[in-house]
């Protein structure tokens, strides 16, 4: 999902006065502002691009409504829960079958750790983005 190569622009241009010269200035056409919509109310899809999706649709919160931004993060915190427990059930069935070589073993162990604390730190965030949202008028 790349939202700016995938709308519509007009194109102007207006004097700069501190440069002196011309500048092309880009507004969206009705159309553009449409799909500009329907992309940011599109759901995430889960894959190995939805964090980048997701911090992508965050940048441009500031132009659609509080609905649309609580769902993204809600969807996003589904996300989070979601990769959590799998590397959860990972780390669980390491450790319950405890397969060769131990050293490996270990260091697998030691990587689900780092993922798990990632995960929750960014789980914690974003339930707290949620809140504060929810708070405003």
């Amino acid at each position: 999902m790349l939202i700016k190569s995938s709308l519509e622009y007009r194109q102007g241009t207006f004097l700069h006065f501190r440069i002196g010269r011309l500048r092309k200035v880009y507004e969206l056409t009705e159309t553009g502002r449409e799909r500009f919509q329907q992309l940011m109310e599109q759901p995430l899809e889960y894959n190995a691009e939805t964090e980048r999706h997701f911090h992508f649709k965050m940048v441009y919160f500031q132009y659609v409504t509080k609905d649309v931004r609580l769902a993204c993060l809600e969807q996003y915190l589904k996300f989070l829960q979601t990769t959590y427990k799998y590397v959860a059930n990972l780390e669980a069935q390491i450790i319950s079958q405890k397969p060769s070589p131990e050293k490996q073993r270990i260091q697998l162990l030691r990587v689900f750790e780092h993922r798990k604390h990632v995960g929750a730190a960014d789980i914690e965030w974003i339930t707290t983005e949620i809140e504060r949202i929810k708070k405003e008028e």
